[in-house]
């Protein structure tokens, strides 16, 4: 049994992050045009929020921005409601200047699992040219968590 249990460890915490493609790419952004976001940071914290989420709110227009003022650590945030002209409408009434995306098909949201609002997700790269490999995501938004699939050092990650 204490070798069962080694290997689980080994499998989930120690084993190198899955190598992916940033899936933020296949996204439209509010028009329902293609996304085009510039991946020049190893890290992007990706965010899942919706207009009337209270929690949403204070991380789009506090924590998050700052985020995405790091040297290397972009944020994406992808928006779940279905009335672009309600959601272009919040954003400039709450001066949120973060890149905002769709996911029409649902496809990341299904991957990810992220069924309820704010879910977020890290992925990291050892390099520009290098695969991106998806380091934690989770519903809510546990700072601590966050915090360290953020800080986890290119070295823990695969590619």
């Amino acid at each position: 049994m204490k070798y069962f249990f080694r290997v689980i460890y080994f499998v989930f915490l120690l084993a190198p992050a899955l190598s992916v493609a940033l899936p933020v790419d296949g996204l439209t952004d509010l028009d329902g045009q293609g996304a085009k976001l510039n991946h020049s940071k190893n890290t992007e914290l990706v965010v899942f929020w919706a207009t009337w989420c209270p929690t949403c709110k204070e991380k789009l227009t506090g924590l998050l921005p700052k985020l995405n003022e790091e040297k290397d650590l972009a944020v994406i945030t992808i928006n779940t409601d279905k009335d672009a002209d309600r959601v272009k409408h919040y954003l400039q009434k709450e001066g949120v200047r973060l890149p905002v995306l769709w996911d029409p098909s649902r496809a990341l949201r299904k991957e990810l699992k992220a069924f309820s609002v704010p879910h977020w997700a890290v992925y990291k790269r050892a390099g520009v040219d290098k695969a991106w490999s998806l380091v934690d995501s989770a519903p809510a938004f546990e700072w601590d968590r966050v915090e360290k699939a953020i800080k986890m050092t290119s070295s823990s990650v695969g590619g």
